[in-house]
């Protein structure tokens, strides 16, 4: 969600900063007022995506967040009884 929010908010926000010139572009949005709406909304949406994902990296600590990112835990508590050495 977060990258959509992001393309349509760059997008629009290039429509209101140069309307003439991208004016097929503000077209698609329905106009610059329409552009501006959208570009709003979309960044209501990105600006409740990032803190919600921040709440949770808290809650959930930050070993999980940084297994997100490299594939593995540094101390997973799911390791078998058995295949612990």
């Amino acid at each position: 969600h977060a990258f959509l929010f992001g393309w349509i908010s760059l997008l629009t926000g290039l429509v209101m900063y140069k309307p003439v010139q991208l004016s097929g572009l503000g077209w698609i949005f329905g106009g610059y007022h329409g552009a501006r709406l959208i570009h709003f909304l979309s960044m209501c949406g990105l600006l409740a995506f990032i803190p919600g994902h921040l709440i949770m990296v808290l809650l959930h600590g930050w070993d999980n967040f940084a297994s997100m990112i490299t594939g593995w835990k540094r101390r997973p508590d799911y390791v078998a009884p058995g295949d612990q050495p």
